[in-house]
């Protein structure tokens, strides 16, 4: 505005043609599909999805949040043994007493998955290489559900975007040696702009915030707190993809509670009795 003003038509052309590619960036285009007709009527299950930040301030506020959304599932990213704490203290342990954690794991990067539905043996927390992750399978009107919770690497870290591409390789090599139906989670670091965003819908995922019409919600802040916080989220880095019989059914974002991420809150559908062929 300032060039525009002042005459400086180059630098002002300049500085509006980076003001659209910002926008394209971080506001893509709606891509909602047609609702299968056997979602209308399958068993859903709610999941949430949150980084709570490590260095959150009000760390009980998060906890209990969670607690309140009363959802089947919640992923917790940046879940320290002192969250987890307040997270119990909360009501989580009479509410979600079916846990996957690693209470020795106190980086920045720790996974719980808490859980309402009972889970199968074959969940727990899984080391593939670089790739650390949580494993949940639940059962959901009578079919085997699995979800997969991760956090990867932050890019802008030393040696982040090494680390993170090897993630996201293993992540890629690991999806479809699990069963379907399939649910991937968790705060993947990235954009929808990114190559390998498109080379893991190219693995028959489906990105369930577009999927379910709501493309245009972020999900990180610039800040935590303070002024430029007001601003809200900037772009997405928290995910949910979907493969094989199930499908979101709607995604919206709840207020983040000190932290930089904002809270997925997903109804998904699970279909049932579905052919050996479609599962596949």
């Amino acid at each position: 505005i300032l060039a525009f003003l002042t005459r400086h038509w180059l630098l002002g052309g300049v500085a509006a043609s980076l003001c659209l590619e910002h926008v394209l960036a971080v506001v893509p285009l709606p891509r909602r599909r047609n609702r299968p007709v056997w979602a209308e009527d399958a068993p859903t299950i709610d999941l949430v999805t949150a980084n709570v930040f490590v260095h959150n301030r009000t760390p009980a506020r998060a906890a209990r949040q969670l607690v309140a959304s009363g959802a089947d599932l919640i992923v917790i990213n940046e879940s320290t043994p002192r969250f987890v704490e307040l997270f119990d203290d909360a009501g989580g342990l009479d509410a979600y007493p079916h846990r996957i954690t690693d209470p020795t794991d106190t980086s920045e990067y720790a996974i719980t998955i808490a859980s309402r539905l009972p889970l199968e043996p074959s969940s727990g927390m899984r080391d593939d290489g670089p790739l650390r992750s949580a494993l949940a399978v639940v059962s959901v009107g009578g079919q085997r559900l699995h979800v997969i919770a991760t956090h990867l690497a932050a890019s802008l870290e030393l040696g982040g975007l090494g680390k993170w591409r090897q993630q996201i390789e293993e992540l890629r090599r690991l999806i479809p040696a699990l069963e379907s139906p399939l649910i991937v989670v968790g705060d993947m670091n990235m954009t929808s702009r990114r190559p390998e965003f498109s080379r893991l819908l190219g693995l028959g995922l489906r990105d369930a915030v577009a999927t379910a019409g709501s493309p245009r919600t972020g999900s990180l802040k610039i800040t935590a707190t303070g002024p430029l916080s007001w601003i809200g989220p900037v772009t997405r880095v928290d995910y949910a993809f979907t493969a094989g019989d199930c499908y979101p059914l709607s995604a919206h974002n709840l207020w983040a509670q000190g932290s930089d991420h904002l809270p997925l809150r997903l109804r998904l559908a699970v279909r049932q009795n579905s052919s050996d062929e479609s599962s596949r």
